[in-house]
């Protein structure tokens, strides 16, 4: 059994040595002693096109475009946008080059707004509802102890309703006009 290196076999099928690599962690090429067995490994490619036997261009006809593989994978928790090509089929570096010139300009449309002061950062915000929600708590754990002197003497169930309506919306006043 013949065994190569992930970088030869690669070469062999004009193919990257992360390309094998990718092969190798989704477990359609099985290592044995750290390198890649050939005759397992060649079913998985075609073997009219192994590098030697690889047809050249011509002059009139192009070369194809390289593709780029999991190019965003820089980008983290950013999703690029929809490329005109179908899901299926495999991104040109073109289309990537276009895609992270998409992600370069939102950056820089998020910068000027937060220079224009459009934008406030997430750790003042935390802290502000942390210390407003401190406030409104502080506030409604009064109500009891405003209520209750007046509540336990008033027989009147309508008074109490009043009275207990119109010590709310005093803290309710209180609170919004203190942010």
């Amino acid at each position: 059994m013949e065994l190569l290196k992930c970088a030869d076999f690669a070469r062999r099928h004009n193919v990257s040595r992360p390309y094998i690599s990718k092969l190798v962690k989704h477990g359609k090429i099985v290592l044995k002693d750290g390198r890649v067995p050939v005759e397992e490994a060649d079913k998985l490619f075609d073997k009219k096109y192994t590098k030697e036997e690889k047809p050249k261009p011509t002059k009139t006809e192009k070369p194809k475009k390289t593709v780029l593989k999991k190019a965003f994978e820089v980008f983290e928790n950013v999703e690029p946008s929809k490329s005109p090509a179908k899901e299926s089929e495999e991104r040109t570096i073109y289309d990537v080059q276009r895609e992270h010139e998409e992600v370069k300009l939102e950056i820089k449309k998020i910068e000027l707004e937060q220079k224009r002061g459009n934008l406030v950062e997430k750790a003042l915000v935390e802290r502000e509802g942390v210390e407003l929600g401190q406030r409104v708590r502080a506030e409604l754990e009064k109500i009891p102890a405003l209520l209750a002197p007046r509540v336990t003497v008033e027989d009147n169930e309508f008074e109490n309703k009043k009275h207990i309506e119109s010590v709310i919306k005093k803290i309710l006043n209180k609170l919004s006009n203190d942010s």
